[in-house]
């Protein structure tokens, strides 16, 4: 039995589909907690824009290395890890004492985000065929 006709590649989705819900209350978060960060940290909206802007970078600058890895590699492998690196730059934004903590754990996020979603599509390609692909990821999010 192969992939496209398994299955278990609805388990491959939903863990997929967490992942990406990762990614994307990463992209929203700071900006959410902008004043809060303003007045714990006692910094300026420019420096909370150059935290915030961090994972952003990372994360456009690391889709082509990251693809390329995949491909040469495996996606599943660099998906975990992404996510790992994700929940480490989670942890440690959270428990930050400075905005240069602040900065590093957005770069490890943006980092991480950048290997899931190329793995996660990259994955996603594998289990499912053309038809059902192009109906997950329309109805899922990925392509907005």
């Amino acid at each position: 039995m192969n992939k496209q006709e398994s299955g278990y590649r609805w388990i491959v989705y939903g863990s997929a589909l967490l992942a990406y819900f990762l990614i994307v209350t990463q992209r929203t978060a700071p900006g959410l907690i902008t004043d809060q960060l303003m007045k714990d940290f006692q910094v300026t909206g420019a420096v909370i824009g150059v935290i915030s802007s961090i994972s952003f970078v990372a994360y456009a600058g690391l889709q082509i290395p990251s693809g390329l890895l995949s491909d040469r590699f495996g996606p599943n492998r660099f998906l975990i890890m992404g996510t790992l690196l994700t929940g480490v730059g989670s942890i440690l934004y959270s428990t930050a004492e400075s905005e240069y903590v602040l900065m590093i754990s957005r770069f490890f996020v943006g980092t991480g985000n950048a290997a899931i979603f190329i793995n996660l599509i990259l994955i996603l390609t594998q289990w499912f065929n053309g038809k059902e692909f192009i109906k997950i990821a329309f109805y899922s999010g990925y392509t907005r």
